[in-house]
């Protein structure tokens, strides 16, 4: 399975307009399946930002099938916060509905899936459905898990599998009956951009 991610041809190509920080590459690539709300296989590529924010540094995998925004029919975004910053140690990591800086990586990821019914080139302008972890309070008891395998200077490996529950529509896209989406089998290779 991991040549085919390797060989993923969604992987060459990228417009500097849309990100700068993204260089060409073709060692990223992901795989996984979903089903409930939506039944689909999806591969794309996976690359890694750092962002500094007010309580401490952002390390986010994001997931789509293009580096081009305006290209893009779904993107996953699994999200951690840190204090201390750096990356991530290889290691088992649960999803989670909010991430606490003050408990470091160790305190999960949080996710956040987007399927784009029609891509008008931003996420506000898009026809979307949005899915994320509800809050533990509110008792769908979803569960998931982001497992990292290797982590490197150049790139991040690892495997994810979990569930989440519709949120928001963007302009208007169409609720659907299932309100669960169930991620499996995510495999990824994400590049982390040079300093």
């Amino acid at each position: 399975m991991l040549a085919t991610l390797l060989s993923c041809q969604a992987c060459t190509g990228v417009d500097a307009t849309e990100d700068p920080d993204v260089a060409p590459d073709s060692t990223s690539a992901v795989a996984f399946t979903v089903s409930g709300a939506l039944e689909a296989e999806h591969r794309g590529v996976a690359w890694v930002r750092q962002v500094e924010h007010s309580r401490g540094q952002l390390f986010v995998i994001q997931v789509a099938d293009s580096h081009v925004e305006s290209e893009q029919t779904y993107s996953l975004r699994l999200t951690a916060m840190s204090e201390a910053g750096g990356v991530p140690t290889p290691g088992e990591y649960p999803i989670v509905s909010e991430t606490d800086a003050s408990r470091g990586y160790a305190g999960g990821f949080t996710a956040h899936f987007m399927d784009i019914m029609e891509n008008r080139g931003g996420r506000y302008a898009n026809v979307a459905l949005e899915y994320d972890m509800p809050e533990e309070w509110k008792g769908h008891g979803l569960e998931g898990k982001l497992v990292i395998d290797h982590v490197d200077a150049s790139q991040v490996t690892g495997r994810f599998e979990l569930e989440l529950m519709e949120g928001a529509s963007i302009n208007k896209a169409p609720r659907r009956d299932d309100k669960i989406l169930r991620v499996r089998e995510g495999r990824f290779t994400a590049v982390i951009p040079e300093s």
